[in-house]
């Protein structure tokens, strides 16, 4: 029983712009049919996308990407980046896309994959300290979760009942690496993160939460902050990583697996 992990496709990204690691130039078709081989070969139960899975939050790249997940027949959770929200209709555009894909639930939600359960959050993204949806590049935004998201999240917790991981966007531990370290973006990133651990410690089955995932800054961490605290690196970006977890006698077990090695590619 096992989910897998992936995130920061941004499909219709500008090839020539890369954040961290070289761009990856397999269509994001090829990587969708490389995932499919993953996922049979590796017996998933359920799909986890961590956001950022296009780039500009537009009608047509938001039905371009679920016509591609769409044949997918696992359950799917779906978690929103600031890239999937970069438009001011983006939702409204994601709700009618996603009823050709009944297999797949948009976070905030809560989903089983097998002897585990996933938790997928939506990252708020902080303007002028106040929490918005919708994203722009220019807006210097910083991850954020809302009043309502707490308690949904602290309600959550106490429903589970096997071990869980949390998916959210936006990483708890780090900042993006373009993003400056001044003390206004260190104090908003520890507030997310203790936000969160606050949830964990107030709620009685909070002991469950075995992994918290996230995505955004494009290269490969595990740190350790309570929890297991894992950044992926990008499907944009070689080598196309994906993350398999599984939940087994002796605990979590994490497998990373490259869809696109540097060799693949030529």
């Amino acid at each position: 029983m096992s989910l897998c992990f992936i995130t920061d496709l941004h499909l219709g990204r500008d090839l020539t712009k890369s954040w961290a690691e070289p761009v990856c130039m397999l269509p994001a078709s090829e990587l969708v049919q490389r995932l499919k081989h993953v996922l049979i070969a590796e017996r998933v139960d359920c799909l986890v996308l961590g956001g950022d899975m296009i780039e500009h939050g537009d009608e047509h790249h938001i039905n371009a990407l679920v016509d591609l997940f769409r044949l997918i027949y696992l359950p799917t959770l779906v978690c929103f980046g600031n890239h999937d929200l970069a438009s001011a209709d983006a939702r409204s555009s994601w709700r009618a896309a996603m009823t050709r894909w009944p297999q797949a639930t948009l976070a905030d939600a809560c989903v089983d994959a097998g002897e585990m359960q996933v938790i997928g959050m939506n990252t708020r993204w902080l303007i002028d300290h106040e929490p918005r949806e919708v994203w722009s590049p220019s807006a210097g935004c910083l991850p954020a979760l809302s009043d309502a998201q707490r308690a949904w999240l602290r309600e959550t917790i106490d429903t589970l009942t096997r071990p869980t991981a949390i998916v959210l966007h936006a990483p708890l531990h780090t900042l993006a690496m373009h993003e400056p370290r001044d003390g206004q973006a260190a104090h908003q990133t520890l507030t997310y993160r203790a936000a969160v651990e606050a949830e964990l410690a107030r709620a009685a089955r909070g002991h469950l939460v075995k992994a918290i995932l996230g995505g955004h800054v494009h290269f490969a961490s595990v740190a350790r902050h309570e929890r297991l605290l894992i950044t992926n690196s990008a499907m944009s970006e070689t080598p196309a990583c994906v993350r398999v977890l599984r939940w087994l006698d002796d605990g979590l077990q994490m497998k990373n697996i490259a869809l696109a090695p540097d060799d693949d590619e030529r």
